[in-house]
């Protein structure tokens, strides 16, 4: 009967517990910001540009040495750091792109986020003549 008390009485805490836990509802928007915050080594550069559907170039740098390797900062207050320059950035509100202020503003796609890693794309397309030009760049950050 004793084992009995002890389990019951055990419950009804984990209840208590259970009832007390504050629940938060956290927008994507909130979380992506948050978890972009901080110091992110790209390691992983990939271009490549397709004219009518056939490659062009297929560029891909991978970043090993520590004089090779860009870091990009981003900040709480929406501050993002390339190398010398610094921009604004912000995410949307369904937290699957993120804008640079930059002229003209650039919008990169969110492929990718985990606590450790991050995988950013950004696709542009553009029609000369009959031709049609797709630019595609990947990034991969790594801390």
């Amino acid at each position: 009967m004793g084992k009995l008390k002890f389990v019951f009485f055990c419950l009804i805490i984990l209840g208590i517990m259970g009832y007390a836990c504050k629940k938060i509802e956290v927008d994507d928007k909130t979380l992506v910001e948050r978890k972009f915050v901080g110091r992110w080594p790209l390691k992983t550069h990939i271009e490549i540009d397709f004219k009518n559907n056939a490659i062009l170039r297929n560029d891909t740098t991978s970043f090993t040495t520590a004089a090779t390797i860009d870091t990009l900062i981003y900040t709480s207050d929406m501050k993002f750091t390339k190398g010398t320059s610094t921009v604004n950035y912000s995410i949307d509100p369904t937290g699957e792109n993120i804008t640079y202020t930059t002229t003209p503003d650039s919008t990169w796609r969110i492929n990718f986020l985990r606590v450790n890693s991050i995988i950013l794309s950004h696709q542009r397309v553009e029609t000369i003549g009959a031709d049609r030009y797709v630019y595609y760049v990947e990034e991969q950050l790594i801390k």
